[in-house]
């Protein structure tokens, strides 16, 4: 039985997962915009070190899903440490993205504020396709 044009295996649409047009819709799939910072350190006049957050520049108004994780604690072999609080699953593959960087993230739900949270862990999927930052609240 010969496929025709169109049919699995024809190099056509049904050969892809989504089709090319839902990709415009997937903005709504992902309702948090974030940007990643790094800490530059200068110093002041009188010697002292002063950190300062700056937005990453092929890392900012990226697209992602946020949500609250349920805190858990690790125990190590010196010491008991907080896990990530926090989860964000970003649209799209982010190597850049590295444990020393924190996140700026914007929500609808933040009133027109952005919250600061620590990169805590950063895992890619198999496919290299996206890219989920686990996060803990920066409370200072």
């Amino acid at each position: 039985m010969a496929l025709g044009n169109g049919g699995l295996g024809s190099n056509g649409v049904l050969d892809t997962i989504m089709h090319p047009d839902l990709l415009a819709s997937l903005n709504r799939f992902y309702p948090s915009v974030v940007t990643i910072e790094e800490s530059t350190q200068t110093r002041r006049p009188n010697g002292e070190i002063v950190s300062e957050w700056t937005a990453v520049p092929n890392l900012t108004g990226l697209r992602g899903i946020f949500a609250g994780k349920n805190a858990a604690e690790k125990r190590g072999a010196a010491l008991t440490a907080q896990t990530a609080t926090h989860v964000l699953d970003l649209q799209g593959y982010y190597p850049d993205a590295v444990v020393t960087m924190r996140a700026m993230v914007y929500t609808a739900v933040s009133n027109g504020l952005s919250r600061a949270f620590n990169i805590v862990a950063v895992v890619h999927d198999s496919q290299s396709e996206q890219t989920r930052l686990e996060l803990e609240e920066v409370s200072h």
